[in-house]
């Protein structure tokens, strides 16, 4: 190895991603005639779906932070 390598961080989309995978399956779980990815289509020209959603994403970014 040289003596100028990096470490190598992770990715900063990492824990959007995760977090975005909690929220589908916890979605997907309290609404099972649903999707998550629905979901996301529905945010973008309904106000109502883009807080569901945001709330979605703030519980799953909350639980990441605990863990």
């Amino acid at each position: 190895m040289s003596d100028n390598a990096q470490p190598i961080a992770r990715d900063a989309a990492a824990p959007q991603a995760d977090a975005e995978l909690w929220a589908r399956a916890a979605y997907e779980s309290c609404h099972p005639e649903d999707t998550f990815a629905d979901l996301k289509r529905r945010a973008l020209f309904s106000k109502e779906a883009r807080g569901l959603l945001r709330d979605w994403m703030a519980a799953a970014q909350r639980r990441n932070a605990v863990d």
